[in-house]
């Protein structure tokens, strides 16, 4: 697992959850970077993911509560974003299907926990 940013265990625990729910294989590169620059998150930090094996690549950008904010749940930092990706993103694709759209916006949040959301940014097949 490579790694040029600080990983907090949370975020650590969604990435493996999400590599086992997609099926990746056990031993699939893992590597984190910073998503933005210092100071751009209001209470979070943010990075990229990319995780990568034989047969495919999966891009990922995780949002974190900053430790300093733990004391309170992310649903109450982040009620507005977290209504974004719970209930007005599946609409907009419930939308999308209703209209035959198929090239829409399909980023999609793939895990959430308390203190980490994370969003696919790509899933492509390794060549």
């Amino acid at each position: 697992m490579a790694s040029n940013v600080d990983i907090e265990e949370e975020a650590k625990k969604l990435v493996l959850s999400i590599i086992s729910e997609n099926n990746f294989n056990l031993k699939c590169d893992i590597n984190y970077f910073d998503g933005s620059e210092a100071g751009d998150g209001y209470g979070s930090k943010t990075m990229a993911v990319d995780i990568k094996d034989d047969e495919k690549t999966l891009h990922l950008f995780l949002k974190c509560a900053l430790t300093t904010f733990r004391h309170e749940s992310l649903d109450k930092i982040y009620a507005t974003e977290i209504a974004l990706y719970k209930e007005i993103i599946p609409a907009y694709y419930k939308f999308l299907e209703s209209r035959g759209i198929t090239d829409g916006f399909r980023n999609v949040i793939v895990g959430l926990t308390t203190q980490c959301s994370c969003t696919r940014i790509s899933t492509r097949k390794t060549q």
